[in-house]
């Protein structure tokens, strides 16, 4: 799971670091991916209805990335434009709200302009899982 380093209740903040990794799908046989966090899938993003949310992407890798948060009512200038993407050696950092209404399982991946099913097929993958807050 990725860790919220936030401090506020009700903002959600990370970093996601794209970058080769050796990872083991089977035993004793490693595969050099691209992963977010050394991880493949990359980490869980638990997030709660409500949230605000700041997701730093810093590319490692050495192509330029993005992050698309499939499914979520993200804003567009905040939803891996494919004509914004980060460029190798560069960090961004994604801001986007969760409405108060949004909840279920959702993922992200890249989704720079050419190189989506490349980067996705290296192992670029996540889920999301957005609960609603419990009422006191």
């Amino acid at each position: 799971m990725l860790a919220n380093t936030a401090a506020r209740p009700g903002l959600f903040k990370a970093t996601l670091v794209a970058a080769p990794a050796d990872i083991e799908l089977m035993p004793g046989v490693t595969t050099q991916a691209w992963t977010y966090n050394g991880q493949f899938p990359g980490p869980l993003i638990a997030l709660h209805a409500g949230d605000e949310a700041e997701i730093t992407l810093q590319n490692h890798l050495s192509q330029p990335t993005t992050i698309h948060w499939h499914g979520l009512p993200v804003r567009p200038d905040q939803d891996s434009n494919p004509g914004d993407p980060v460029a190798p050696g560069a960090n961004h950092t994604y801001r986007f709200k969760i409405p108060d209404d949004v909840e279920g399982l959702y993922w992200y991946h890249p989704h720079p302009h050419g190189q989506t099913s490349e980067q996705v097929y290296r192992g670029l993958t996540g889920a999301i899982r957005v609960k609603r807050r419990m009422q006191r």
